[in-house]
């Protein structure tokens, strides 16, 4: 069972227009919004793990620049999950989210 993924920091190079990305209401009761921008138009994957590292679901959206989203946890029983967005070019956003 895989719990957690690390990598390898190769580089310490900034990035330009790094792209931004927020997850709200935090804490929410089952239905939270996914918001993204980025510089320029990349494939994206969305995906929800528990806090075990249960992976939930997985959405897959091609040539994305601005991403709003509706992600339904309502099925989901209340405690803390995990979004992540990995953009084609290798960017990951983690952020930690709390459902009542």
């Amino acid at each position: 069972m895989n719990w957690f993924e690390f990598s390898l920091l190769t580089s310490t190079d900034e990035v330009d227009n790094p792209p931004v990305w927020t997850v709200f209401p935090n804490p929410g009761t089952g239905l939270f919004t996914l918001k993204g921008a980025m510089a320029q138009r990349q494939n994206i994957e969305v995906e929800v793990h528990s806090l075990f590292g249960q992976s939930l679901f997985v959405k897959k959206r091609n040539k994305v620049k601005d991403f709003n989203e509706t992600l339904d946890l309502s099925a989901h029983p209340a405690g803390i999950y995990f979004v992540i967005v990995r953009t084609e070019n290798d960017e990951v956003f983690t952020q930690k989210v709390v459902k009542q």
